[in-house]
């Protein structure tokens, strides 16, 4: 495939809209995904190695709680391919430990030989 159209990661926000930590995390998920959607973006090797998305707990339960997220924002990481309950990482992630996230991000591409430097 085209490596500038792969996507290799794809990260997911659990959030509840009656949270008011996911309110806070929001700001710095949204920050975070921007900075690897900007079209001139050199993370990873170039555009669109790693997306961004989002399930609201209150109206998908049973399957947020299936892949282990009942507290809130709650962060899972897929690879290219695997299939929904086959997760790589998993976690719950206050606004202040975003960090996190990217930490996670980097130990995934590393894994696979895509890590920055």
């Amino acid at each position: 495939s085209d490596p500038a159209t792969a996507v290799d990661l794809r990260i997911v926000k659990v959030f509840a809209s009656w949270c008011l930590g996911c309110k806070a995390f929001d700001t710095r998920y949204r920050k975070l995904a921007n900075q690897h959607r900007a079209p001139d973006s050199q993370l990873y090797g170039g555009y669109n190695r790693v997306r961004f998305a989002e399930i609201e707990f209150g109206s998908n339960e049973p399957l947020c709680r299936e892949l282990g997220a009942t507290r809130m924002p709650f962060v899972l990481i897929y690879r290219a391919g695997d299939s929904y309950d086959e997760h790589r990482e998993g976690f719950v992630c206050p606004p202040r430990e975003i960090d996190r996230v990217r930490e996670a991000i980097n130990r995934q591409m590393y894994m696979y030989g895509d890590g920055m430097d």
